[in-house]
This record gives structure tokens, C-alpha cells and sequence, in this order.
């Protein structure tokens, strides 16, 4: 009778969360995190994806991660999105983070925004896009010393870097047309 009773509640609670699982347009994710050795990782497909990442370390510490691929950072946020018309915001402020941000092949209309104050902070944007009307945007602000910025963008595609301070660096890579 125990078993009847937990097989049926299993089968009601998988009923109700199966939209959850389905659902592929229109997803919102809201991340905010505070001190050092924080990462965060969000991924979405579909249509009408927001992603929303804020971040802020301590800028009196060199606490960093001592291993894997976020060696030598202190926080770090990656976002994945494919489909049309995602967005895509990190804000970052603090000592040693990343941003990356990746928007995947054959994605229309995404945008994306990365903001960043402090000391050796990196910025690294890839979209790939298609050629038509709808625009892919990357928009990358950073305020700081040693602060680093690359854009990889493919399709009808727009890059903006502002960086204020010293010892910084920006790359930008654009194939396709319409790109400025």
C-alpha cells in the first residue's frame, strides 16, 4: 500500500512539472550572486529567452578558483542561448571574472549586454547569426585596468566596445553582411 501511495504521488508531481520540462519560448532567468569563487551557467533554446546575470566580487581579495576551466578567476558567468530573439545581460563588478556569453549558429535577433568594473575582468562574446533583418547586437562595457574584450559575430551583425581606464584590450570579428 506504502508503494501505491508513492508510485501515485510520483506520477502526479511528474504530471505537473512535465510543462516546465517542454517549454522552449519565452524563458526568464534571473541570477544574482555575491562574493568570490561564484559561478553561474545558464542555458536556454527557443524564442524570447532572457537571461539576466549580476555579479559582484570582492575587489580586497585574490580568492580564485584553483582548478577546471575557471582556474585563476574569482567569479564567472556563462550564458548559452539559441534560437531567435534572446537577450542576454551580465553585469559584473569586482577582481578576475568572465563573462562569456554564446549565441548560438542560425540565432536571429539576439542581443547581448556585458558590463564589467574592476581589475582583469574578460569579456568574450560569440554569435553566430543569420543574414536577414534581424539584427545580432553585442554591446560590451568595461571600466577598469586590464580588462579584456573579444566578439566573434557571424550574419547582419553590430558590435559596441567602450572601455575606460588602462592596459585594456578589444578584438572583433565579423563575417557576413551589414556588420559595423
Amino acid at each position: 500500500m506504502k508503494n501505491a501511495i508513492l508510485t501515485g504521488a510520483s506520477m502526479i508531481a511528474l504530471a505537473i512539472a512535465a510543462p516546465a520540462f517542454a517549454q522552449d519560448i519565452n524563458n526568464t532567468s534571473d541570477i544574482l550572486q555575491s562574493g568570490n569563487n561564484a559561478a553561474a551557467a545558464v542555458s536556454q533554446s527557443g524564442s524570447d529567452n532572457d537571461s539576466d546575470i549580476d555579479q559582484a566580487g570582492s575587489t580586497a581579495t585574490d580568492s580564485t578558483f584553483t582548478s577546471g576551466l575557471n582556474a585563476g578567476r574569482s567569479v564567472v558567468a556563462n550564458v548559452m542561448q539559441a534560437g531567435t530573439d534572446g537577450r542576454s545581460k551580465v553585469d559584473q563588478s569586482g577582481r578576475r571574472q568572465i563573462a562569456t556569453v554564446n549565441q548560438l549558429a542560425g540565432s536571429n535577433g539576439m542581443e547581448s549586454e556585458i558590463k564589467q568594473r574592476g581589475i582583469s575582468q574578460s569579456a568574450i562574446v560569440t554569435q553566430s547569426g543569420t543574414n536577414t533583418s534581424d539584427d545580432t547586437n553585442s554591446s560590451i562595457d568595461q571600466d577598469g585596468l586590464g580588462q579584456r574584450a573579444v566578439v566573434n559575430q557571424t550574419g547582419d551583425s553590430e558590435s559596441i566596445i567602450f572601455q575606460r581606464n588602462q592596459n585594456n584590450e578589444a578584438e572583433v570579428i565579423q563575417t557576413g553582411e551589414g556588420n559595423f
